[in-house]
């Protein structure tokens, strides 16, 4: 038998080994960990892009709003409803609509505020402090819900 140095040397230009052949469940994986990486992408921007819609509303009225608490509140509900039953969601106004809110999120709107009805529909003034809790709240409470089921 001849090894590779002597085939060499024998000057045979005439036989070609071509390529080596691939292994093709090697590509068969890879493409498989793609399509698996892909349908994850997926699934996490169609969790998160409502999520931060809604941040990135909550955002604008705290900055542009004249009436941030009402704001606010509107934009909690519409996102409560989005990921709890609408029977369960809907009626819920004042002490109730905040303790729901904290027993779902890691927030702390009852401790917090204990005027909250004042700030939504008197013609109480928020303060900065007040606004900014406020704000925080909001985020943490979007934030804390997003694994829940869209």
């Amino acid at each position: 038998m001849y090894n590779v140095e002597e085939i060499k040397n024998l000057g045979l230009k005439d036989i070609h080994l071509g390529a080596e052949p691939t292994n093709l469940s090697l590509y068969l994986w890879y493409g498989l960990l793609s399509a698996a990486a892909i349908a994850l992408a997926v699934f996490i921007l169609l969790r998160t892009v409502p999520v931060l819609k809604d941040m990135i509303r909550l955002t604008r009225a705290f900055y542009r709003s004249d009436s941030f608490a009402s704001d606010l509140n509107l934009i909690l509900k519409d996102a409560g409803l989005r990921y709890f039953p609408r029977d369960r969601i809907a009626s819920l106004a004042g002490r109730n609509w905040t303790e729901f809110l904290d027993r779902t999120g890691l927030c702390s709107f009852t401790k917090s505020f204990d005027d909250w009805d004042g700030m939504l529909y008197g013609n109480r003034i928020l303060t900065r402090q007040e606004r900014r809790r406020l704000y925080r709240h909001g985020m943490l409470w979007l934030c804390s819900n997003l694994w829940r089921l869209a």
